[in-house]
């Protein structure tokens, strides 16, 4: 059964390969992550954007949108072409989401 289930999965990643531009790959092959190695320092859902900051370096893109509650931010990072594309997302200045999407670049 569990065979079965990676055959699956494997033919829905190839098919999305082929008929999907880049952006909706991304969106359909992401993969949402507790915590992230940043070097040899690793980085966890719960840190501080400053804590973050110290592990990571600053983010080679950040967006801030303000909402009714306090701030949302997402902190993009590049990790090279051996590595993925990560976006953090902070609520109120504390990690609450790292998404891995596309391969970097």
């Amino acid at each position: 059964m569990k065979r079965v289930r990676n055959v699956l999965l494997s033919l829905v990643a190839f098919t999305a390969l082929i008929f999907f531009p880049p952006a909706a790959r991304a969106r359909i092959m992401s993969e949402n992550l507790d915590n992230l190695r940043c070097g040899d320092q690793l980085v966890e859902l719960g840190q501080t954007q400053l804590e973050v900051v110290h592990l990571c370096g600053a983010p080679e893109i950040s967006d801030t949108y303000y909402v009714v509650n306090g701030s949302l931010d997402r902190w993009t990072y590049n990790m090279g072409p051996e590595d993925f594309i990560y976006v953090f997302t902070f609520i109120n200045g504390q990690l609450r989401d790292i998404l891995q999407t596309d391969r970097g670049f």
